[in-house]
């Protein structure tokens, strides 16, 4: 069964999973599997990590083959920093790929 995600990109330019509000960057990946390890991870010292199977992945869906860990309620999900980071993405896609002066964009 696949689970409905959107994908973005963190600040240093890795992949980053959100799948109902909570965000998971990826950690390392083979030819079958793509592990993915919560956002907060070194804030709150937590091992919660996700395996995914690469052949079911598309933009909006993942099949997930395991999960590690609990999120705990401290682990908050964040709407807001989501949509800033979708905001900020779509800001630097438009520097990169339009023609727009920077007072435009």
């Amino acid at each position: 069964m696949c689970t409905p995600v959107e994908f973005t990109i963190t600040k240093r330019g890795r992949p980053l999973m959100i799948i109902d509000g909570y965000s998971y960057v990826q950690d390392r990946r083979t030819d079958d599997k793509t592990y993915w390890r919560c956002e907060n991870h070194k804030t709150f010292n937590w091992h919660y990590r996700i395996h995914t199977c690469n052949s079911t992945i598309t933009t909006t869906h993942v099949k997930i083959l395991k999960q590690n860990g609990n999120h705990t309620t401290s682990c908050n999900r964040d709407q807001i920093k989501i949509s800033l980071r979708k905001f900020r993405e779509n800001l630097v896609d438009r520097t990169h790929n339009t023609q727009e002066s920077t007072d435009t964009v």
